[in-house]
């Protein structure tokens, strides 16, 4: 099991507000690294249900290239106590990579979604984060290290189920099935601060690098724990 220390989790900001209140425009910021382009159009009808609300569309940034990294649009609503995400569309692997230098991994292909839903209360967003919905890969090369050497794989599609509530013992998780009817990984954001990433011993057959054992193909053989924020 590898611990690491802990980091203070992510500052998302808006820079550079162009607009109006009702109608306006802005980058955002992760940790003062360019997430995309920013639009919003107010929608009055949310102050009937008592929040501030508000089409969105984010225009993601391709830091390989100066193609667009995705578009991800949606609806975002807002009081003082609850804060409400829906957002449906795409964002290619190589904008997920940008996150996963650390680790030495990149991605190709595409992620989808439709359904993808969250909320939170503002004052404290990771203690009470929930989210729920599908995201979807298209398949494609994936690089990561092996011992002192780089692998690829090419990997076919595959789907993630995202659920759970950050106020539970279990928090939020993320299980990603291929063609199996079973999990191959499972992904979990957990209250303590840590991240845990499950492994089966089906995927270890799939990336190339078998486990030695005789365990069933859906059994976890491989979980890494480390401290995130």
């Amino acid at each position: 099991m590898q611990q690491a220390s802990p980091e203070q989790p992510s500052l998302v900001t808006l820079v550079n507000p162009a607009g109006t209140l009702w109608r306006g425009a802005g980058q955002v910021l992760n940790n003062g690294q360019t997430l995309g382009q920013l639009t919003w159009r107010l929608t009055p009808s949310s102050l009937l249900q008592g929040k501030a609300g508000a089409d969105i569309d984010l225009m993601l940034n391709n830091p390989r290239s100066n193609a667009s990294g995705g578009d991800l649009t949606g609806h975002v609503a807002a009081n003082q106590t609850q804060a409400q995400l829906a957002l449906a569309g795409a964002f290619t692997g190589s904008w997920v990579s940008q996150w996963l230098k650390e680790y030495e991994v990149t991605i190709d292909g595409e992620f989808t979604t439709d359904n993808l839903e969250a909320q939170l209360n503002p004052n404290q967003a990771l203690q009470t984060l929930s989210a729920k919905g599908d995201l979807t890969w298209s398949g494609g090369l994936v690089s990561y290290r092996l011992g002192n050497t780089m692998a690829r794989q090419r990997l076919g599609s595959m789907n993630a189920v995202i659920k759970g509530n950050m106020e539970t013992d279990e928090g939020l998780s993320a299980e990603v099935f291929g063609q199996e009817t079973y999990p191959l990984l499972v992904l979990a954001m957990l209250p303590n601060g840590h991240v845990k990433v499950s492994i089966t011993q089906r995927l270890t057959e799939i990336v190339g690098s078998p486990w030695p054992g005789s365990e069933p193909d859906h059994e976890f053989v491989l979980v890494v724990e480390q401290a995130v924020f």
